[in-house]
Parts: structure tokens; sequence; C-alpha cells
């Protein structure tokens, strides 16, 4: 009688134990998702901070006057981009030739990876 009550207190506590390491591991997960849930929240407001600053820096005056410096360093001429919002928009890429008649436009290159 006396080594079934050692045994089974013996095997509480054992089981106590496991618990208890199972506790531990999840209050570490969560911990531990808490510090890179704040780490993640400081780096997005340096982003914010960043693209403010970006913005502050970026004024048209500026932008203007970093082009011209950079033409008459390097003899380059920078043509405006006039965007008529009218315009249906222009494909630019690369395009296939084929086959058709003058009339028909060449198809568009899609570079796009066919999962199969």
């Amino acid at each position: 009688m006396f080594w079934k009550i050692a045994v089974s207190i013996i095997w509480i506590g054992i089981s106590a134990v496991g618990l208890l390491m199972i506790r531990q591991q999840r209050i570490d997960a969560v911990h531990d998702q808490a510090v890179i849930h704040a780490r993640l929240l400081h780096k997005r407001q340096l982003l914010w901070q960043l693209r403010i600053e970006t913005h502050e820096m970026l004024t048209p005056e500026h932008v203007a006057a970093l082009i011209e410096q950079y033409s008459r360093e390097n003899g380059v001429t920078f043509k405006p981009l006039l965007i008529d919002p009218c315009l249906p928009p222009v494909h630019v890429g690369p395009v296939i030739q084929s086959a058709q008649s003058p009339s028909q436009p060449a198809t568009p290159v899609d570079r796009r990876e066919v999962v199969g």
C-alpha cells in the first residue's frame, strides 16, 4: 500500500512538472511575440518618420535644382515627362514581332511565370 501511494505521489509530481514546463514554454512564446511586435511597431514608426523626412526634403524646387546640377556636371539634358490623363496608357515594354498585318499592333510580352 505504501508503494502505491509513493508511486502515485511521484507520478503526480512528474505530471505537475510537465504541465509547468508546458505553461512556461507558452509564456515564453507569448513574451517573444510581444518583443517582436514591439520591434515591428518601432520599425514601422521609424519608416514613417523617414518617409516624412524624405517628403520634406523632396520639394519640387529641390528636385529641379538636383536635376540642374546633375545636368551641368554630366552634360546630360533631361526632358520633362508629360503625362496626359486623357490619353490611353502606352505599353513601353518589349513586344513580340509577329507576321500580323501592319494595321494590327504587336502583342506585348507576358513575363509572368506559369505555375503548374
